[in-house]
Parts: C-alpha cells; structure tokens; sequence
C-alpha cells in the first residue's frame, strides 16, 4: 500500500512554485509526514492568497469581530508556535506593537499585507525546518512544545486551524462580491475563485 501511495504520490505532486509568490509546496517526501507536509503547505498557500485576494477597503474592515488582517495574523502565529523545530526559540511577531495575534484584545494599530506576506514567508520557512526534520516515527510520540499532546495532533490542529481562518476570510470576501482565490489541491490550483467547489 505504502509503495503505491508514493507512486501516487509522485505523479499528482510535482514541485511548484504558488503563483510566484515564494510560497512553495513540494511533496516528493516518503512517508506519511511528507503527505501531511504537503497538505500542510498547500493550505498555507490558501491562507496566503487570502492575503493577497483582499482588497485594501476590507483590510482594516472587521468580520466575525476582528479584522481580515488580524484574523490572518492569528493563523499564522499558531502555525510559527506550534511548528518549529527542536527547541527553537519562539520570537514574537511585530515586538512592541499591541497586535493582540491570538485576538485577545483589540489592536492599537494594524499590519500591512506586505508585512503580513513577509510574517508568512518567515513562518512558512520555520515550518520546512520543522517538517524537513521531522520523521514517520516521531507523529506519535508527545510534542517537544505540549508534552500532552502527540505532535501529529498538534500538526493536524493547524491544518484546521489554517483552513478554518482562510475559510474565514474567503467568507468575508464572498459577503461582499469580491472574487475569491482558486481552491488549492497538492500540486495545483483548482477553479476560478468563486467559481470553484469550495
């Protein structure tokens, strides 16, 4: 079964790069973590094109309480925490600024898209460390960071956690007739925004 799944693998996954926007996903890994890498990737891919899709009007606009930006930089926080390798240090995002990223709090200000896409590029590369370092055998075993908790638990809680907030932002796009980024499957694009199956 395994040797088949590779097989599959390999011709649906080639490596790509996402619209030229640096976010790559690659999945030519053996094994069960590099398929949970590869849909860890394409769904940060789909967070990050929500980035871009969102026009500057909604940016700052607040939909389910907080704002488009906010809401994303919650995504993207959990997934720099939870997936990183080792005992690598956590650096808190925007230091000195009051961003309130796991959305306790209002802002005293907001963020960019060009400084929330370059958040995104340092925690998508965190996260190739983390899974380049990362083997089959280690999924069931408890997390370095919530010894509670296996580390595939905690790597499948962002994959939710990232789906659910890009769920989010497409929403507050549809709401207000703004086209919406194509559905991703590992290796492609599917659709044409709003158009698409999601």
């Amino acid at each position: 079964m395994l040797e088949r799944q590779r097989r599959v693998s390999a011709a649906i996954m080639p490596p790509c790069l996402s619209q030229g926007r640096g976010f790559i996903y690659n999945a030519r890994m053996d094994g069960i973590t590099g398929l949970i890498k590869a849909q860890f990737e394409v769904s940060f891919a789909m967070l990050a094109d929500e980035i871009e899709a969102c026009p500057d009007s909604l940016w700052l606009e607040k939909a389910g309480g907080f704002p488009i930006w906010q809401q994303i930089l919650h995504a993207l926080h959990g997934a720099a925490y939870w997936l990183r390798p080792g005992s690598e240090e956590f650096p808190e995002p925007f230091p000195g600024r009051k961003l309130y990223p796991e959305l306790d709090g209002e802002a005293e200000g907001s963020v960019s898209k060009e400084e929330l896409l370059s958040f995104a590029r340092e925690v998508e590369s965190r996260a190739r460390r983390f899974f380049s370092l990362l083997r089959d055998e280690e999924l069931q075993r408890p997390s370095w960071i919530e010894p509670s908790a296996r580390t595939f638990d905690l790597i499948a809680g962002q994959l939710r956690h990232l789906m659910y907030h890009a769920g989010h932002c497409d929403s507050a796009l549809r709401e207000r007739g703004i086209a919406t980024p194509p559905w991703r499957e590992v290796g492609r694009a599917i659709g044409q925004g709003q158009d698409s199956t999601r």
